[in-house]
């Protein structure tokens, strides 16, 4: 017997053993026709896999697909992600969760080279994945590199697309257990050593609160108590992009959450962004998203169809 056989025999011996040590524990059901109540599982759909091993290119990278979910899976080179008005730090072996409509960037990553895993997807609202929101870096444990790695042998197998939902989806549902059992006392945006990331911490929150509105770079730089000329720099060197553009892709993205619900008149919408005229906000959310409000809002309910 070669060696690979040899260990997949004592692999198999583990499982059989185990399997007669829990077969053996089945007590006498009370009722031969009642079972545990149903639970509808976790169904992500229309799902994407990619990779980023290039530091540089990801913190540049600008996302447009606000309305998908994106799970990160680090497998090499830690790094900060500031989701939303928060700053999380994605150290090795570990994954997190960023929800649609969530702006996000990448902050510091090092070393150059990295190895992370995208998997992006839409799932209709669910209050389970509520306890992924912002949690932070989730550890993967045996379970979630098994879940990962049956994940990427689905996705590079045709023959086993078909159980690409049935992988995701078990590993979304052991996530949120492990973020239940363990809940982290973890302050809601940690404090960094790095300045450069209590920067982006800082902008970010300021920004986020005031999304309603435009905010210049000298207000901003005055609110955080540097020059405009040291917040463009440091937030450049932090992200790999300019603190403008930042700022209006919070205040567009805010946009699509909103034009996600269908009860609010797309004029209404230019106003709570910030907008002077829909004029105006029509053509930035062109630029960002190429289409219109209307467009992008038609795309939605069409998606929340098909996972209605």
């Amino acid at each position: 017997m070669t060696r690979r056989n040899a260990a997949v025999s004592l692999d198999l011996s583990g499982v059989k053993s185990e399997i007669l040590r829990r077969s053996l524990r089945l007590a006498r059901p009370g009722s031969f026709w009642k079972g545990k109540p149903d639970t509808l599982p976790l169904c992500p759909a229309n799902i994407l896999l990619f990779h980023r091993r290039e530091a540089s290119k990801l913190m540049a990278h600008s996302q447009h697909q606000h309305h998908r979910f994106i799970l990160i899976a680090n497998l090499g080179g830690a790094g900060k992600i500031a989701v939303d008005a928060r700053m999380h730090s994605l150290r090795d072996h570990q994954s997190l969760l960023v929800f649609p409509f969530q702006s996000h960037c990448y902050v510091d990553l090092s070393p150059p080279a990295i190895h992370w895993v995208f998997i992006s997807f839409e799932h209709s609202r669910d209050p389970r994945l509520d306890a992924l929101r912002n949690c932070g870096g989730v550890y993967l444990k045996e379970d979630g590199l098994i879940h990962l790695r049956n994940l990427l042998r689905a996705w590079q197998s045709p023959s086993r697309e078909d159980a690409l939902p049935l992988h995701l989806g078990l590993w979304l549902h052991d996530m949120v257990r492990a973020v239940k059992n363990k809940p982290r006392p973890e302050p809601a945006t940690p404090r960094f050593k790095d300045q450069n990331a209590d920067l982006v911490a800082a902008v970010n929150r300021f920004v986020f609160d005031n999304r309603h509105r435009p905010l210049s770079i000298e207000e901003l730089a005055l609110h955080l108590g540097v020059s405009a000329s040291s917040l463009r720099n440091r937030f450049r060197a932090a992200t790999g992009r300019s603190v403008g553009r930042h700022a209006r892709e919070i205040r567009l993205n805010y946009a699509c959450e909103l034009l996600s619900d269908t009860r609010l008149r797309i004029e209404e919408i230019s106003e709570r962004c910030g907008y002077e005229s829909l004029f105006a906000f029509s053509r930035a959310f062109r630029n960002a998203h190429d289409s219109s409000p209307s467009q992008y809002r038609k795309t939605q309910v069409s998606i929340g169809s098909r996972q209605g």
